[in-house]
């Protein structure tokens, strides 16, 4: 009985011997697989660094920016640039970057206007029961237009032009019946829709609100795109002449800064309807880019003003700087690929009148790069 007992216990005691030495070389297998992974995960995360450019870790960036901004925010930067054919640049402004979540840059990817976008735009801007606008709309194949009359007996030309050469169409609704006199002359009257002297000039001049020029230009930019557009101002044009008209802008605005681009969204609305005669403009889609490094300081933006300014044509021999914010411009970089990017923009004019009133000139540094660029938006809007 004893000898059995001895034996069973010899059994088991080598059983578990067989157990312990299993389980001891499969942790020694699985600290040399992790150990392995290890070392591979290292080795490609070599190779990645050294075939990659050394970029800052979006937060960093971020990080960084927001302590430039910080920074600036409600200072006041007083300088004199002159260049060496005798202008004066006068810089006495206060900085606005409120409302500014965060900075980076984009692709600027315009839109396609297409068969299904000429007809969906036409329907919302003449609905009507009994009559299609589609149907009406004739192409004339040597103007490269559609045209059509109403059932008031409206003349109207919907038009496509390329432009830019990297893919950017700018549609044109035109009433052909109606002359907007537009000229470089033409006296132009800001307007701010939150000031309610200026509504109320509005409406004595155009009779028109401006709400509705807002509600019915976003309603017709809905209609072919999903972004977010907001007015960006509106202007009285030739408000003592016989034929007054408003014009009014439309931008994104991203980040908290809105998007110049070359060419805003616009309206035109003349005296005796809420409509507008003229609807021009393109509309696009971006992709993020982010930045590799942060913005340009201000004070860095200001140095590249003086390092550059004999490369800019002055107009004026003395140019007066109120205000200074960070905004989203479209430029093209250097690879010749359309852009947004943040610039340190420098208003024109001496207070918000003259800066309304020169708003499509555009005075700026490239946030990114410290290129000085100065640009009429004007040029492009007709």
């Amino acid at each position: 009985m004893y000898k059995k007992i001895k034996i069973e216990l010899q059994i088991v005691a080598f059983m578990l011997l067989v157990v312990l030495l299993t389980a001891c070389t499969q942790q020694e297998t699985n600290e040399d697989s992790y150990l392995s992974l290890d070392t591979a995960e290292n080795s490609t995360n070599a190779e990645k660094e050294e075939n990659s450019p050394n970029i800052q870790p979006d937060f960093t960036v971020d990080i960084s920016n927001r302590d430039i901004l910080a920074a600036c925010a409600g200072t006041t930067v007083e300088r004199t640039i002159k260049s060496s054919s005798g202008g004066t640049i006068s810089i006495d402004a206060q900085i606005d970057v409120d409302k500014i979540s965060r900075v980076s840059s984009y692709r600027y990817i315009p839109m396609q206007f297409t068969e299904e976008s000429r007809k969906t735009l036409l329907e919302k801007m003449f609905p009507a029961e009994s009559w299609d606008v589609n149907k009406a709309a004739i192409y004339d194949e040597k103007e490269d237009a559609w045209g059509f009359v109403t059932p008031r007996g409206e003349s109207w030309m919907y038009q496509i032009i390329d432009s830019h050469g990297f893919g950017e169409q700018i549609v044109y609704i035109e009433r052909t019946d109606v002359a907007l006199n537009y000229t470089k002359e033409s006296k132009i009257c800001p307007i701010r829709i939150s000031n309610e002297e200026d509504m109320m000039l509005l409406v004595e001049v155009i009779d028109n609100i401006p709400t509705e020029i807002e509600r019915i230009g976003q309603e017709y930019i809905n209609s072919v795109t999903d972004a977010i557009y907001f007015c960006n101002y509106i202007y009285i044009c030739d408000k003592d002449s016989e034929y007054p008209y408003a014009k009014a802008v439309f931008k994104q605005v991203v980040d908290g800064m809105p998007i110049t681009v070359w060419h805003n969204f616009s309206t035109a609305t003349v005296k005796g309807s809420s409509f507008p005669v003229k609807v021009w403009g393109n509309c696009y889609s971006m992709e993020e880019l982010g930045l590799e490094k942060p913005i340009l300081t201000l004070m860095e933006a200001v140095a590249a003003i003086q390092e550059q300014i004999d490369s800019v044509q002055m107009q004026e021999t003395q140019i007066c700087i109120s205000k200074i914010s960070l905004e989203y411009l479209a430029v093209i970089s250097s690879e010749g690929i359309p852009e947004i990017v943040p610039v340190w923009r420098f208003w024109l004019g001496n207070d918000e009148k003259e800066r309304s009133m020169m708003c499509e000139q555009v005075f700026a540094v490239n946030a990114v790069n410290g290129e000085l660029i100065w640009i009429n938006q004007e040029a492009f809007a007709e």
